[in-house]
């Protein structure tokens, strides 16, 4: 080989090199960003999964609380009717005139006003 052919060949690999190096360069950024990448999809995978199961445990005691309001509502309705159902059964039956004029009977919810007055003088 002559001196130029040889000059020729080294700038040519030397390029080539250049062109190999920067292609490895590349493929192995590319590697390491996608095994960075790998773990956070990792970790974001399992807190969507952690945050479904949360999701399914509060929808559980969500329906547990449901039924249980429906039970203390269907409570609250059998006592409203026991009270009310014997305080009419009572007031039918404690409807009696008391002396000076005062009565007890359904009407007992109507607010009273009274007053005070002095007393007639008598002539």
């Amino acid at each position: 080989m002559n001196g130029r052919t040889s000059m020729k060949y080294s700038q040519m690999s030397r390029k080539e090199s250049v062109r190999v190096l920067a292609e490895r360069s590349s493929n192995f950024k590319a590697t390491t960003t996608e095994l960075a990448r790998k773990p956070q999809e990792q970790i974001l995978t399992n807190e969507i999964e952690e945050l479904k199961q949360k999701g399914n445990l509060v929808q559980q005691e969500n329906v547990e609380l449901h039924k249980k309001m429906t039970l203390i509502r269907q409570e609250n309705m059998e006592l409203y009717k026991k009270v009310y159902s014997t305080r009419d059964v009572t007031a039918a039956s404690t409807n009696t005139i008391i002396p000076y004029g005062f009565s007890i009977g359904e009407d007992s919810a109507v607010p009273i006003h009274l007053e005070l007055s002095q007393p007639k003088q008598r002539c």
